[in-house]
């Protein structure tokens, strides 16, 4: 299966329990040559593969076959993630890639660029000229690939396990020409700009 054969589409929350079975399917699978079965189980049990409130913000999106089942999921947000101590909001022009994720009999077929891709243009297109994220072991590849640089490494905290081991990074984005002057103009008049929502 190619991308071409695939629809990109709006995450909805009647899509919930698909995309999250799609999620933890894969992180039992492809996650399982960086972390170990109860580290991963862990993860699912206490923190999760996905935030609900990334769908209610419109920037989550989800890869569909012509079947109609979930192939991969991933989006931005300006929340940061629930497991993460401080602010609710990451600070102006910056965004958080959020829960990307592809189902492991898909997996290698260049879905996980086409989510990244489109979540990426998504978010030029609302103002946003920075992309941070967190990592896991075994998705650090595909952000290398895509330009993406490493902050620092870091453990999540889970019970009865050694922690969940990520890469923190980020990826500067060159904003279209109109978000560009609208962002001069803001500067000038002493405001910050706030992210608009896709409607």
């Amino acid at each position: 299966m190619r991308p071409s054969h695939c629809t990109i589409v709006p995450a909805s929350l009647h899509q919930v329990p698909a995309i999250r079975a799609m999620q933890e399917r894969s992180l039992r699978r492809l996650g399982s040559h960086c972390y170990s079965s109860r580290q991963i189980e862990a993860f699912i049990g206490h923190i999760g593969t996905l935030d609900e409130r990334l769908i209610a913000e419109g920037h989550y999106f989800a890869v569909m076959s012509q079947q109609g089942g979930v192939l991969a999921s991933g989006g931005w947000s300006v929340r940061a993630p629930r497991y993460e101590a401080g602010a609710d909001k990451v600070e102006a022009g910056c965004a958080l890639v959020r829960s990307v994720f592809v189902a492991p009999e898909a997996a290698r077929q260049g879905l996980g660029s086409a989510i990244l891709g489109h979540s990426e243009d998504d978010a030029r297109l609302h103002g946003i000229a920075m992309l941070r994220l967190t990592a896991t072991h075994s998705g650090l590849p595909l952000y290398v690939a895509h330009g993406y640089q490493v902050d620092r490494s870091l453990e999540i905290r889970l019970p009865e396990t050694d922690g969940f081991a990520c890469v923190e990074m980020h990826k500067r984005l060159a904003l279209p020409a109109a978000c560009l002057s609208e962002t001069s103009s803001a500067a000038r008049r002493g405001q910050s700009r706030e992210v608009r929502h896709a409607l």
